[in-house]
């Protein structure tokens, strides 16, 4: 564990051993806690409110990543609270508190298989999303294959924790007879196939989000859903760089802090990535309109070829349309000109034509369109006024 000699202990300053930054990752758990069961309960309500219960995603992998992403955060709690993390080992030794690490390495080796399966969940949900919506045979493929890795780096991982000590006890235990693999190394190369799943998840969707029939606005909409997941892609690098950089077996209560930090994180981003795609509904269904609709909308409207395009629209709203001739053929009653206002008759015609404004906007009937010699009939068209019908009498409004 710690490097330094019985004599180095005694000369520890005291302000090393009271040095406790447990706060942060206790901070850190309970955040993720209350963020990631507030997307979960948006991604359940989105699937009873719309009674859309298909998909292994729905009852399988976006459930199991949520339990193994909470169980995560509450060994992260633990391990402040009855593990010493944040505080440096040698403050223990000099205490010859060996319970305390003792736990620290039990509740780290659970928070293992928590972690692989909190990271296989969501990624396998993202997975099952992309088949449904991938056309393309190749990256079908691709995408079958990232799905068998993501699945085999899990099998591996928990092969490899229960592998490298012999007995399994002997990780917590040195006073037993037994031996033990190099452990940081296993930290450190199980994390490659990781961040290779990750650059694939995240490319994975590029060629069909260039091919969907929609708007650019909508295709960066949902390009930044996807891209979410690329805050995984940043934890898993800075994870697997501490690990390359640092020993954590030289100040392991300590210097794992950060790790574990990471370790929260990594899993919660990939788990708010795999459920965005489905409680996007249930926003638009309680609120209208989404605040994705709102930012795509926003940048479509911003856009130089939206801006172009309404130019464009402006200008022919703006154009007059010229006026339709309707033949007026009814009971032999046509006219030649518009009469004007104060007309109390229809005297009849010969038979011509009359300009009347177009009805392609189906406006409501004007005082003139009536002493035109239409009426609004019950298919909201115009139709000629019947020739018994004098101004004054039932059917006929009289203007005066």
């Amino acid at each position: 564990m710690s490097n330094l000699t019985p004599e180095q202990l005694k000369h520890l300053p005291p302000s090393y051993l009271a040095e406790d930054v447990s706060r942060r990752l206790l901070d850190v758990c309970i955040s993720f806690i209350v963020i990631e069961t507030f997307f979960f309960i948006l991604f359940v309500s989105s699937r009873l409110a719309l009674k859309n219960y298909k998909g292994i995603e729905t009852w399988l992998l976006v459930p199991i990543g949520y339990v193994f992403n909470i169980l995560n955060c509450v060994l992260g709690i633990l391990l402040v609270n009855i593990g010493g993390s944040g505080r440096h080992l040698a403050y223990f030794i000099i205490k010859d508190d060996m319970n305390t690490i003792t736990t620290s390495l039990k509740i780290t080796m659970a928070q293992e298989f928590s972690y692989g399966l909190s990271i296989a969940g969501p990624k396998l949900a993202i997975i099952a999303l992309y088949l449904r919506i991938i056309r393309d045979k190749w990256t079908k493929r691709i995408t079958w294959l990232t799905g068998l890795i993501i699945l085999l780096w899990y099998i591996s991982g928990v092969l490899a924790i229960l592998l490298i000590c012999h007995p399994i006890r002997y990780r917590w235990n040195k006073n037993i007879h037994g031996h033990c693999g190099n452990l940081l190394a296993l930290y450190r190369y199980i994390s490659i196939p990781n961040l290779i799943t990750d650059m694939a998840i995240l490319l994975l969707p590029l060629p069909t989000l260039y091919k969907l029939q929609t708007s650019t606005a909508k295709k960066i909409g949902v390009f930044i859903t996807f891209v979410t997941g690329g805050m995984g892609i940043i934890t898993a690098i800075i994870r697997f760089v501490h690990f390359y950089t640092k020993d954590i077996f030289t100040d392991y209560t300590y210097i794992t802090q950060d790790t574990q930090t990471w370790t929260i994180v990594e899993p919660a981003a990939y788990f708010i990535c795999a459920c965005l795609p489905g409680i996007h509904p249930i926003l638009r269904y309680i609120g209208g309109t989404s605040v994705y609709t709102r930012i795509t909308n926003h940048i479509r409207n911003h856009s130089w070829t939206s801006r172009r395009t309404s130019r464009r629209t402006s200008r022919r709203s703006s154009e007059v349309q010229k006026p339709e001739v309707i033949h007026l053929a009814n009971n032999h009653m046509n006219y030649n000109k518009k009469p004007s206002l104060s007309q109390k008759s229809l005297p009849p015609t010969p038979e011509s034509q009359v300009e009347i404004p177009s009805l392609s906007h189906q406006a409501l009937p004007t005082r003139a369109d009536y002493q035109l010699g239409a009426q609004w009939n019950e298919s909201n068209q115009f139709e000629p006024i019947p020739s018994h019908l004098e101004a004054g009498t039932v059917g006929y409004p009289n203007f005066r």
